[in-house]
């Protein structure tokens, strides 16, 4: 009778997952909220247990993860906060197709140094709880051999706390519905085509539509290089305190990646613009720029670097808000054990805003201890 419901099912085995970990790290910063007269530094200590659990099977797997980050601050225990953080991701891959959904859900401490409402400069110094929830569909299908269509749909949204009415951060909703069509020339190249429409809704009285269209090229050197670049552009319709105040903004998206992986490491760069919704209640334009290297020095000690910069801009044009923010971090990590890892970082950021004269600078330094028994799979 088993076998028989077996059959008419294609019953499959399943590789079911349970891994407890633990980490916890200790930071000093003298700048963590990136002032530009900073008001003291800090030691930060976090401790964060988390659990992951799910399966695998020949044609799909689901993964959930759940996360505790306990903060503690030497010179501020008001801003001491338990943070916890759910994801899980669904996939599953058909004959001629594959289908994913990701989710989110998690509640943070947000400490933001923003510009002050009214624009007179003054950076408000906030701590408050940010409640964020995102999910995301996703399906892909072969047309063909050589091309394929995927469709995709995204929704997120954060919440603040009642804390912070009087500060220039607020709440959104954000959704995104996207296609793409893609060709594949060769075992190397690719090519593919497209457009998105999105929606963002402010708790600031202010809602925006944007219609994207973008082509990408993608190429492999060989098994190590590979090459990415897209590029597009983007129209977006601003309506303001009840469509009282209207504005249309036009711009360019584009992104280029390169990475290799080798023996001894990786090396990546990184470089984009697009579209992202932000606390300060509006959309902003981001241009980014990112390199990444690793060094693996034996089998049980690696070292890497990175180095980032960051522009934000009002999508309206608004400079009040404009900021550039740089950062640079060279990281060590040592696998003293199959189950502990320790690892030993410096971080270095420097934020201005387009309406200020002065930079805001800060520096950091963590030990990190991470924990993860080696836990045995049952297969049914």
């Amino acid at each position: 009778m088993l076998t028989a419901l077996c059959g008419s099912l294609s019953c499959q085995a399943s590789d079911y997952i349970f891994q407890p970990s633990f980490s916890a790290t200790e930071r000093y910063d003298d700048n963590f909220r990136l002032q530009a007269r900073p008001s003291g530094s800090n030691f930060i200590s976090t401790i964060s247990p988390a659990i992951k659990f799910g399966y695998l099977q020949e044609t799909g797997d689901l993964n959930a993860n759940f996360k505790l980050n306990q903060l503690f601050y030497s010179n501020e225990p008001r801003l001491e906060a338990t943070e916890k953080l759910f994801d899980s991701q669904y996939s599953f891959a058909g004959e001629r197709y594959n289908f994913s959904l990701a989710g989110n859900y998690s509640i943070q401490s947000s400490i933001n140094t923003e510009l002050e409402p009214t624009g007179s400069g003054i950076l408000l110094n906030v701590n408050a709880f940010r409640t964020n929830r995102s999910i995301s569909p996703s399906f892909s299908y072969r047309l063909t051999e050589k091309n394929s269509l995927q469709l995709s749909y995204s929704y997120s949204d954060s919440a603040f706390d009642n804390t912070v009415r009087n500060a220039n951060i607020r709440g959104f909703k954000s959704q995104a519905l996207s296609s793409s069509l893609s060709h594949q020339f060769s075992p190397r190249q690719s090519v593919s085509l497209s457009a998105s429409y999105s929606l963002f809704d402010s708790a600031s009285n202010q809602n925006s539509t944007s219609i994207s269209v973008q082509a990408g090229w993608q190429y492999s050197l060989n098994e190590k290089t590979q090459l990415g670049l897209s590029v597009g552009r983007r129209s977006t319709d601003t309506e303001s305190f009840g469509g009282r105040f209207r504005s249309t903004s036009n711009g360019q998206i584009f992104s280029a990646n390169i990475s290799r992986t080798t023996e001894w490491g990786n090396l990546s760069f990184n470089a984009g613009q697009q579209l992202n919704p932000a606390t300060t209640g509006q959309q902003q334009q981001s241009t980014t720029f990112s390199a990444s290297a690793s060094y693996n020095i034996n089998e049980r000690l690696s070292s890497s670097i990175s180095a980032n910069y960051l522009q934000n801009q009002a999508a309206g044009g608004s400079t009040s808000s404009s900021r550039t923010l740089t950062s640079f971090s060279p990281n060590l990590n040592w696998r003293w054990t199959e189950e502990i890892r320790l690892g030993l970082s410096y971080n270095y950021r420097q934020q201005a805003f387009q309406s200020q004269n002065t930079d805001a600078v800060g520096n950091s330094v963590q030990l990190q201890f991470s924990y993860q028994p080696q836990t045995n799979r049952q297969v049914k």
